[in-house]
């Protein structure tokens, strides 16, 4: 086998090796990306539940605003409505930045750094709710007492 023979069989070898990495990145992008995709399908769902019960409670809490008659009741219902209404925006949005990130455009490495930026925002803005859960329970309940017991 001469020397010339051996190149053309090292270029074919090595042509087919890098052809076979491409295939195996391809793959490997398709499984992170299915995965990826399960994952938010079941935090979206949680997610949809708890916006269209928020939603649902501030168009009752909006209804009712005329029973709202003291000062302290308007401050509250107005405070509540507004956790209602931003965090659902916020963690929905959150969800999405990670749900619609262009994996094809990357390589794995930086899919990953880039998937894990993202899901630290979604953390953030799910430890804010969970700090402000306590303070929407405090102020969601005088109003709903007002409007369905009309007591202050």
């Amino acid at each position: 086998m001469g020397n010339n023979e051996l190149q053309e069989t090292w270029d074919k070898l090595n042509s087919t090796l890098k052809q076979q990495q491409r295939i195996n990145d391809k793959i490997i992008k398709d499984i992170i990306k299915i995965k990826f995709s399960n994952k938010l399908k079941s935090i979206i769902k949680y997610e949809w539940i708890g916006t269209v019960f928020l939603i649902v409670t501030a168009i009752i809490l909006i209804k009712n605003i005329t029973v709202l008659d003291t000062l302290p009741l308007q401050i509250t219902a107005a405070l509540s409505l507004l956790i209602m209404l931003l965090l659902p925006v916020l963690s929905l949005t959150s969800i999405y930045r990670m749900k619609n990130m262009n994996m094809s455009s990357r390589n794995c490495k930086e899919n990953v750094i880039e998937y894990s930026k993202r899901q630290s925002r979604f953390l953030i803005v799910q430890k804010w709710s969970v700090l402000i859960s306590p303070i929407f329970m405090l102020t969601i309940v005088p109003p709903f007492l007002k409007i369905s017991k009309g007591k202050d």
